[in-house]
């Protein structure tokens, strides 16, 4: 059974993490880019550019 993630913690990171742990958003200002794992439980990497361009 899939446990869905309700809350996702955010940490401010310089390089996006290879292993991202369940709840955790990786904010990176550098790359502009955050990532983490998809909140129904499936585990999958959702990664989101954050600049204006992309």
């Amino acid at each position: 059974m899939r446990k869905w993630q309700a809350r996702l913690d955010h940490r401010f990171v310089e390089h996006i993490p290879e292993r991202l742990e369940p709840g955790e958003l990786y904010i990176s200002f550098p790359f502009a880019t955050a990532a983490h794992l998809c909140a129904c439980g499936y585990g999958k990497e959702v990664v989101t550019p954050l600049s204006p361009t992309d």
